[in-house]
């Protein structure tokens, strides 16, 4: 009978004994997990260490709720910016696909309809088949370079050259405004740069579209060269209806337009200075812009010399 009680009275211990250690353990692993949280977290050693009292536990959960709250409201600009580009893409795609269609059911349903008018009514859809390809390509290349995929090919060329040949390509779009296009700050062959050509031609006729649909009739619009130590300064400059202060700091934005009514009047897939961006960033330069409401604009950057 005395032996029975012992070892009921050992298994009990036992018992007892393996549960304190198995409560231990799990301490000892939920603070660690908590410790490397910690030290996660926070900023440096000393604080860290700091934290090993309880009293600073309240630190911690302050910190914590801080960077949750700051996550929170990057997801939440995210999300806002997302709704924002969606329904952009959205309305840039609608505008010329309603007009094809408006175009086509137009000659369809009007069985009377003259050749000429017909003739007509064709070539503008086909002109806003052009937009909306425009748009399409754009948003892909964009989207190529923000992912790392679309590689650039770089080759010594002259700028002055390329400043003509860019010039050439603009003047049909420029004769309903009448505006003039000029070249300052280089002779031929004074400054050759080492950059992708193809990119930096769409750059600049990109900048000397814009300078187009917000010019003034009879304006001017400037291609400057400035030569530097190792790279060359680039300038493209206007006297047009320039920016407003407050769009400054968004013009590079996709499908922002500082101007919405005028600029949507003269078309374009809203993208322009967004692959201007991404072009010279990819250059690893950057993009500046410069700009007086009434006086005309300036968007600058630099190419490394060949």
């Amino acid at each position: 009978m005395i032996l029975e009680i012992n070892i009921s009275w050992v298994s009990v211990l036992f018992v007892s004994f393996f549960g304190v250690i198995v409560w231990l353990l799990s301490k000892y692993f939920n603070n660690r997990s908590l410790w490397k949280i910690i030290k996660q977290e926070s900023d440096g050693l000393a604080f860290s260490k700091s934290l090993q009292d309880a009293s600073h536990v309240d630190v911690l959960l302050k910190k914590l709720l801080q960077k949750r709250s700051r996550e929170l409201k990057r997801l939440q600009t995210l999300e806002e910016y997302r709704k924002q580009y969606t329904g952009n893409v959205a309305h840039e795609l609608r505008t010329p696909i309603f007009a094809i269609q408006g175009y086509i059911e137009s000659v369809i349903d009007d069985e009377t309809m003259d050749k000429e008018t017909a003739m007509h009514f064709l070539k503008n859809a086909r002109k806003n088949t052009f937009r909306l390809e425009q748009i399409i390509t754009d948003l892909d290349t964009i989207n190529k370079f923000e992912s790392k995929v679309l590689k650039l090919q770089k080759s010594e060329f002259d700028m002055h050259t390329l400043f003509s040949d860019v010039i050439e390509s603009l003047e049909f779009y420029a004769k309903d405004s009448n505006i003039h296009f000029e070249i300052h700050g280089c002779v031929p062959e004074s400054h050759r740069v080492f950059a992708d050509r193809d990119k930096m031609e769409q750059v600049l006729v990109n900048l000397g579209m814009n300078s187009i649909k917000y010019g003034n009739k009879n304006g001017l619009t400037k291609f400057i060269l400035n030569d530097l130590a190792a790279s060359v300064s680039i300038e493209v400059s206007d006297n047009g209806i320039g920016i407003e202060k407050k769009s400054l700091n968004r013009i590079f934005e996709r499908f922002y337009r500082a101007d919405t009514s005028r600029s949507r009047s003269e078309g374009g897939s809203g993208l322009g200075l967004s692959i201007c961006k991404h072009v010279v960033e990819a250059h690893n330069k950057k993009l500046f812009v410069f700009s007086s409401v009434g006086e005309g604009s300036v968007f600058s950057f630099q190419l490394d010399k060949a």
